[in-house]
């Protein structure tokens, strides 16, 4: 029989294996629920500091996540955003950036606007745009040119490429110094070099996210 000590040794044993798990469960998933929770602003607040309020509150979520070296798949979303569950499944094959379509709907309009990668296969080839209007008709245009702005409700990207993004490629030559703006150094990634971005789903032939705009339309005179 085992004595008290071996006994009392175990039992410290199976309690720290257990906070270790617990700490790898955590880790493994951080970069998944980070973005989820980051995006909030006061509803009093204008559409424009709210939007600065959110890319501000997404770089501090990045820079805890390089500080600590969380290895991951990092997504942001909003609390509008709904998922096809299979698209969390499409997210584990990304080794660099992934980029797919989104929907997005806005309050007060009868209208569907999609927008996002045109792809071969899961290359990247190029960006389109679909205006999806109350009658039911679709405006569509496409284009190998870079969009101005990268929505972030479309890409997600590995994680390390925020404390080694040689491994990637080169910087952004509009901006060098990431360190200043790594949600900025991320888009401008995605955007300058299609290569490097896998298409959600293959072909990027099916909307597996929506997101709905609830900022106030602005008025035409």
């Amino acid at each position: 029989m085992g004595s008290s000590t071996d006994h009392a040794a175990g039992a410290r044993g199976k309690k720290q294996g257990s906070q270790l798990w617990k700490k790898a469960l955590l880790h493994s998933s951080l970069c998944f629920v980070m973005g989820f929770f980051t995006g909030f602003a006061p509803s009093s607040v204008s559409d424009a500091a709210a939007g600065r309020e959110r890319h501000h509150q997404r770089n501090v979520a990045l820079g805890h996540i390089e500080h600590h070296r969380l290895a991951g798949v990092v997504l942001f979303a909003g609390l509008g955003d709904v998922f096809d569950l299979r698209f969390f499944d499409e997210l584990r094959g990304i080794s660099a950036f992934g980029a797919w379509p989104v929907a997005t709907m806005r309050r007060g309009e009868r209208k569907v606007v999609v927008r996002g990668p045109a792809c071969s296969s899961a290359a990247v080839t190029g960006w389109f745009s679909q205006d999806l209007g109350g009658s039911g008709t679709a405006a569509a245009s496409a284009s190998t040119a870079r969009p101005g702005e990268l929505d972030v409700h479309g890409f997600a990207f590995n994680s390390s490429v925020l404390w080694d993004p040689e491994r990637w490629g080169r910087y952004p030559t509009s901006e060098p110094d990431k360190s200043q703006d790594s949600m900025k150094f991320v888009q401008q990634v995605v955007l300058e070099d299609f290569s490097k971005v896998k298409g959600i789903p293959s072909d990027c032939s099916e909307v597996m996210v929506w997101h709905v705009d609830t900022a106030a339309p602005s008025l035409q005179n």
